[in-house]
């Protein structure tokens, strides 16, 4: 049920596409030559999730290469068009989320469509070509390469043929002057302040949430690009400023994921304390809405981080705690309260064996 967050969240970790998945990275060596910085896993146990691989490819000089990715396939059930630029949105938030001081950045296309033949495919294949554009423009990426597959299909046993969803994979590429300067996602300390960046608005449908209460109705998520690429551009000041100690973006699951996964690669846990507004607690919690960070700022830096940002599209929405428990208060009545270990557990053993 939707008025149950606690069994939500606990389903939504063991989901396959927001799972771990490091039984499939550990199969890859991400450690050739040695340069790595940040890791496809970090935290004190090694396991908890990054948005970004950070390497140096040169090991006499502190300048790197920031690596990442974006896919929104349960979007593209619903709309071509929005999975296109919802993946150039978190393929280029994944990377702002490690690197303040991006110097550059680019991206290459993954098209993966079924029967272009068909008129309805076609016409998909078309809208997301139109979206990803529109997104790469924005923000001014530039397409360096890409690669794609079509007519991918499969013949069920009754004979009838079948296209694959369409899924568009968008990797990102990013120069960093200097790596030090590197946040990671898992939280660094106690009795921390957790910010909200982005606005969070009343459209679960396409959220994996959504498809867990069996509710197909509400509005798609949408995307504001000019609104956007202002707000990164802040937070990337913050960074640079020092004044955020962990970053992670938002994407499937929302907010009440993301926080999780920042005590994943910790040793702390989180209290998230949610306010009255037009929409209810559990849409708070699980929305999908694009463009939107949660970042662990240390108290000293208070001050310096929301003169930085403004408050416009920054909420605070609670602080980091010593005890490593999962706990949701709304208007200060506790709704969750979990160990992170067992919430661990189910994100953990998702995908386990694959």
């Amino acid at each position: 049920a939707k008025t149950d967050i606690g069994a939500t969240l606990r389903a939504l970790l063991a989901h396959p596409i927001i799972a771990s998945k490091e039984s499939v990275v550990r199969q890859y060596d991400h450690e050739v030559q040695g340069g790595s910085v940040v890791k496809p896993f970090m935290g004190p146990d090694k396991d908890g999730p990054t948005d970004a691989c950070v390497f140096r490819p040169k090991l006499d000089v502190w300048r790197g290469v920031a690596v990442t990715n974006g896919l929104c396939p349960e979007m593209g059930k619903w709309d071509p068009y929005l999975m296109a630029k919802f993946a150039v949105d978190e393929a280029y938030r994944n990377l702002i989320a490690v690197a303040g001081g991006l110097k550059e950045a680019a991206i290459l296309d993954n098209f993966c469509w079924g029967d272009n033949k068909n008129a309805q495919d076609l016409a998909g294949l078309v809208r997301a070509s139109e979206g990803a554009k529109e997104a790469a423009l924005a923000y001014g990426l530039p397409f360096i390469s890409g690669k794609d597959s079509f007519h991918n299909t499969w013949r069920a046993a009754d004979g009838t043929l079948h296209s694959i969803p369409p899924t568009l994979l968008i990797s990102a590429i990013g120069v960093l002057e200097d790596v030090r300067t590197c946040v990671t996602s898992g939280l660094k300390g106690a009795d921390s302040l957790l910010y909200l960046v982005g606005e969070t608005r009343p459209e679960l449908r396409g959220s994996l949430a959504a498809a867990f209460w069996g509710d197909d109705s509400g509005k798609l998520p949408f995307l504001r690009l000019t609104e956007a690429r202002g707000l990164y551009r802040k937070l990337q000041t913050a960074m640079k400023h020092r004044t955020v100690s962990a970053c992670h973006d938002l994407s499937e699951g929302g907010l009440a994921v993301a926080a999780a996964e920042m005590a994943f690669g910790s040793a702390y846990g989180v209290e998230l304390e949610l306010q009255q507004k037009p929409f209810d607690f559990a849409t708070q919690l699980f929305s999908e809405t694009p463009s939107r960070f949660l970042v662990e700022v240390p108290a000293v830096h208070r001050e310096a981080f929301e003169q930085t940002m403004g408050l416009l599209l920054v909420e605070r929405v609670g602080r980091t705690i010593k005890k490593p428990d999962f706990v949701v208060k709304s208007e200060g009545v506790e709704a969750v309260n979990v160990p992170i270990s067992a919430l661990k557990d189910l994100w953990k053993n998702g995908v386990k064996g694959l």
